[in-house]
C-alpha cells in the first residue's frame, strides 16, 4: 500500500492528467452511446464511471511506463507540433462529430410537466366524452406512454391512452424534451373536451369532429447554449487528448527501434527508368480496363460542351480553354474521345509513377512503392476519373504534381531546383494549375513564394520559375486566346458566387433599397428566386433570369452583393457552411455529385448525348460488374470514405503531422499547403456539392502517406545513403 501511495505521489501530474482525460473520455462515450435522450438512467451512469476508473488506471500506466520516457527527451518544436496537432485535429474531429449528432447533458436539461385533463365535458353535437392519446414525440422519437400515470377513468388499449368517462380525471407525464414536443390526439363524433397544461400553462382543446381526425398539441423548449457547449467542450477536450495520445505512442514507437531493423537493409532494386515502368505498369493495365469497358469515354454535358467547341471550331472559356486546346490536340491525333482519354490514362500514370520513383530512389524499398501504385491503380475514384473528361482531372493530376515537386526541393535541401529542367517543369506546373481552374491561380504563386522564404539560397531558380509561369499564364490567356478567337464569358462564373448569396438574402428576407429591388427583379422576377444553399443551379440555369441584364451589370451586381452583406452577415455565413459543407464535414444534408455514370432503369450510361457520341464498350460483359464496383463505392455504406474530400482532408492534416514529428522538421509542412490552398478558396467559393472539385485532395492522400512510409523507413535506417539528386 505504501509503495502504491508513493508511486501515485511521485507521478501525480500524470495522475492528474489521467484522471481528467479519462473522465472526458468516459464523458464523451456517455454523451453518444450510453445516455438516453431524454431518461436519465443510474445504470447508465454507473458504466461511465466504471469507464473513467478503468480509463484512468489505464491511461496512467501508458503515460509513466511508455510515454514520459520518451517525452522528456523529445524536442521543445515536436512537443509543440504535437500539441497544435492535437488541437487542431481534435476541433476537426468536433466539426464532424457535430454534424452526426446534437451534443448534450441529459441530466442538464430541465424537467417539463405535461398534465392532460379529460373534463367529462362534450360539444352538444358530440355523442360522447372519450379522448384518445395517440403518441407523445419528446423532440427525438417517441415517449413510451406507459410512463405516463393515470387517474381512474384512462385506460391504456393498444398502444394509446382512451378515455370515456363521466368523471373527469389527469393523465401526467414529468421529463425531459430536445427542442420541441408534440403530442397526438384523435378526434371524432365521439369525442369531448380536454384541457392540455404545459409547466403550467394552460390550453383547451374540444376534440369532436363530424369524422375521424387529429389534432396536435406542441411544445417548444430549445437546449440551453450552455449545454450545448459544455458537451461540445468535453468531446474536444477528449478528441484533442486521444490524439495527444496518439502522436506520444508513435514518438514511443519510434524511439524504440530495437527488433524493427530487422533486415530492412534487404530491399529490390531495379534501374531507374525500369522502376518508373513498373511503377505506371498496375494503372496502365487496370485504368486501361476502365477505358476499354467505358468507350470512348465518360462524357456529362461539360465534356459535351468542350467536344462540341472542338468539333465547330468556336471556342469560349467557361470551361478552361487550356483543356479544351489538349482535347483538340488528341482529335486532331484520331478525331474520338478515345485518343484523349489514352493520353490522361498515360500522363495520369506517369505522373504517379514519377512520384513514387523518387521515393525509391531516395530509399523507399521497391516493394511498397509498387503497393502505392496499386492502391492508386484499384481506387474506384481513380479509375472512373481516369477515363472522364473533365478539366477537374488533369487539374488534381497537376496539384499532385505540384506536391512531389515540394518533396523533391524540401528532400535535397533545395537542390533540386539547381537545374535548369527542373525550374521549367515547377513553371509548367504552377501555369497548368493557374488555367486548368479558375481558382487554382493562388495556389502555385503562393507555394512559390512560401519556398522563397524557406529556400532563400534558392531565390534565383524560384523568381525563374515564377516569372516564367506567370508569362506563360498571360501569354495564353492573351494572345493564343486572341489567336484561336476564344469568347471570354468566365467572368460569369464569378457573378455566380455572387449571385448564390444575393439568392440567400432574397430567401431570408433581408431588407432591399427600391432600387436593388428593381434590380433584381429586373433580372429575374423575385418570385421566381429559387434558392438552394446546396448549389446555384436552381438560380443560374432557369428561363427566368435575364442572361443580358446579369451579364452587362457585373458592377451593380456587385453593388448589391455588398448592400445585402453589410445588411445582414449572418446570411452570408450561414450560406457559406452549407454551400460549403463538402469542404469541411463528412455529414451533410446537401447530395454530393460523385461520378458521370448514368443509371437508367437498370442500365449503365456514360455518356449524356449518345447522338453526339454512341457509347460504344470494347467489354460490355464487364460494363454491369465494373460499373458495381464503381457505384458501391458511392452507397450509404461506403459514401463518406470514398467520396466525401472532408474526410481526406482529414486524414492527410493527420499524416501530414505525423511527417513532421517523424521527420522533426517544419519544412515538410509546405507538402500540406496546396490542400491547405484549395480547400480555403473552395470554402468561400463552392458553388455545387461536386465531389471533382475537390478530387485533388483525395489524389494527393496516398502519396503523402507514402511520404510518411518513407520518413519512417529513414529513421529506422539512420544510415543509410539516401540519394538527393538535384
Amino acid at each position: 500500500m505504501r509503495s502504491l501511495t508513493r508511486f501515485l505521489i511521485k507521478n501525480s501530474v500524470l495522475l492528474l492528467l489521467s484522471i481528467i482525460l479519462a473522465a472526458s473520455l468516459a464523458g464523451s462515450i456517455y454523451i453518444l452511446f450510453l445516455q438516453h435522450p431524454v431518461l436519465v438512467a443510474n445504470k447508465e451512469i454507473a458504466v461511465a464511471l466504471a469507464l473513467w476508473l478503468l480509463l484512468a488506471i489505464g491511461l496512467l500506466i501508458v503515460f509513466v511506463k511508455i510515454i514520459r520516457p520518451v517525452w522528456r527527451s523529445t524536442p521543445l518544436k515536436v512537443k509543440i507540433l504535437v500539441f497544435c496537432g492535437s488541437l487542431l485535429l481534435g476541433l476537426f474531429s468536433l466539426l464532424q462529430i457535430n454534424g452526426f449528432k446534437q451534443l448534450y447533458f441529459t441530466v442538464l436539461l430541465p424537467q417539463h410537466t405535461l398534465d392532460i385533463l379529460a373534463s367529462a365535458t362534450h360539444e352538444t353535437a358530440s355523442l360522447g366524452n372519450r379522448v384518445e392519446i395517440g403518441t407523445f414525440n419528446y423532440g427525438r422519437g417517441e415517449v413510451n406512454l406507459q410512463q405516463f400515470s393515470a387517474e381512474d377513468g384512462w385506460s391504456y388499449r393498444d398502444g394509446k391512452w382512451i378515455f370515456s368517462g363521466d368523471k373527469a380525471a389527469h393523465l401526467r407525464w414529468k421529463g425531459s424534451i430536445l427542442d420541441k414536443a408534440s403530442l397526438l390526439m384523435f378526434t371524432g363524433p365521439l369525442s369531448g373536451n380536454v384541457l392540455i397544461t404545459w409547466d403550467g400553462q394552460p390550453f383547451n382543446y374540444t376534440l369532436y369532429s363530424a369524422l375521424a381526425g387529429e389534432q396536435l398539441f406542441t411544445a417548444s423548449a430549445p437546449i440551453e447554449p450552455f449545454n450545448n457547449l459544455l458537451a461540445e467542450g468535453l468531446v474536444l477536450f477528449a478528441c484533442c487528448g486521444l490524439f495527444g495520445l496518439f502522436f506520444g505512442l508513435y514518438l514511443s514507437i519510434l524511439h524504440n527501434k530495437t527488433g524493427l531493423q530487422k533486415d530492412l537493409n534487404k530491399s529490390f532494386r531495379l534501374p531507374g527508368w525500369l522502376s518508373l515502368l513498373f511503377l505506371a505498369l498496375p494503372m496502365l493495365l487496370v485504368w486501361g480496363l476502365y477505358q476499354a469497358v467505358y468507350f470512348p469515354a465518360v462524357m456529362t454535358p461539360d465534356s459535351i460542351a468542350q467536344w462540341q467547341q472542338v468539333l465547330s471550331g468556336q471556342y469560349n472559356d467557361w470551361n478552361p480553354f487550356i483543356h479544351t486546346l489538349i482535347i483538340r490536340a488528341a482529335y486532331n491525333m484520331a478525331p474520338t474521345p478515345a485518343a484523349y482519354i489514352l493520353v490522361q490514362i498515360l500522363f495520369f500514370s506517369l505522373v504517379i509513377a514519377w512520384g513514387l520513383n523518387e521515393l525509391v530512389k531516395r530509399g523507399l524499398p521497391f516493394g511498397f512503392g509498387l503497393l502505392f501504385s496499386l492502391v492508386f491503380a484499384i481506387w474506384p475514384v481513380n479509375g472512373i476519373y481516369a477515363v472522364t473528361i473533365w478539366k477537374d482531372v488533369p487539374y488534381a493530376i497537376m496539384i499532385l504534381c505540384l506536391v512531389i515537386q515540394l518533396f523533391n526541393i524540401v528532400a535535397s535541401r533545395g537542390a533540386w531546383l539547381e537545374r535548369g529542367i527542373n525550374q521549367l517543369g515547377l513553371a509548367l506546373c504552377a501555369f497548368s494549375i493557374m488555367l486548368l481552374r479558375h481558382n487554382g491561380i493562388p495556389i502555385p504563386i503562393v507555394c512559390i513564394l512560401v519556398l522563397l522564404l524557406i529556400f532563400r539560397s534558392q531565390w534565383r531558380a524560384l523568381v525563374n520559375s515564377l516569372v516564367i509561369a506567370v508569362l506563360l499564364y498571360f501569354s495564353f490567356t492573351g494572345p493564343v486566346y486572341d489567336l484561336f478567337k476564344v469568347e471570354k464569358n468566365s467572368g460569369d462564373l464569378g457573378n455566380t458566387i455572387i449571385l448564390h448569396h444575393i439568392g440567400a438574402h432574397v430567401q431570408a428576407g433581408t431588407p432591399l433599397s427600391s432600387e436593388d429591388r428593381q434590380f433584381l427583379d429586373d433580372m429575374m422576377p423575385l418570385q421566381s428566386w429559387k434558392y438552394d444553399c446546396c448549389g446555384v443551379n436552381s438560380l443560374y440555369f432557369t428561363a427566368d433570369l435575364n442572361k443580358k441584364i446579369y451579364r452587362e451589370n457585373s458592377a451593380r451586381l456587385q453593388e448589391v452583393f455588398v448592400h445585402t452583406l453589410l445588411d445582414d452577415p449572418l446570411v452570408d455565413f450561414n450560406h457559406l457552411l452549407c454551400a460549403s459543407s463538402i469542404v469541411y464535414s463528412t455529414h451533410s444534408s446537401c447530395y454530393n455529385y460523385p461520378s458521370g455514370l448514368i443509371l437508367q432503369s437498370g442500365q449503365v450510361h456514360w455518356i449524356e448525348d449518345r447522338n453526339l457520341v454512341p457509347e460504344n464498350s470494347l467489354l460490355p460483359q464487364l460494363v454491369g460488374p465494373l460499373s458495381s464496383y464503381v457505384t458501391t463505392s458511392s452507397s450509404e455504406s461506403w459514401f463518406y470514405f470514398f467520396w466525401r474530400p472532408a474526410l481526406s482532408l482529414g486524414i492527410a492534416l493527420l499524416i501530414l503531422f505525423l511527417i513532421l514529428i517523424t521527420s522533426q522538421s517544419l519544412k515538410w509542412a509546405i507538402l500540406g499547403l496546396p490542400l491547405v490552398l484549395q480547400s480555403g478558396i473552395m470554402l468561400l467559393i463552392n458553388l455545387a456539392q461536386d465531389f471533382r472539385y475537390h478530387y485533388s485532395i483525395g489524389l494527393v492522400l496516398p502519396f503523402l502517406l507514402a511520404v510518411l512510409v518513407w520518413q519512417i523507413y529513414l529513421h529506422l535506417r539512420p544510415a543509410m545513403n539516401i540519394i538527393q539528386e538535384p
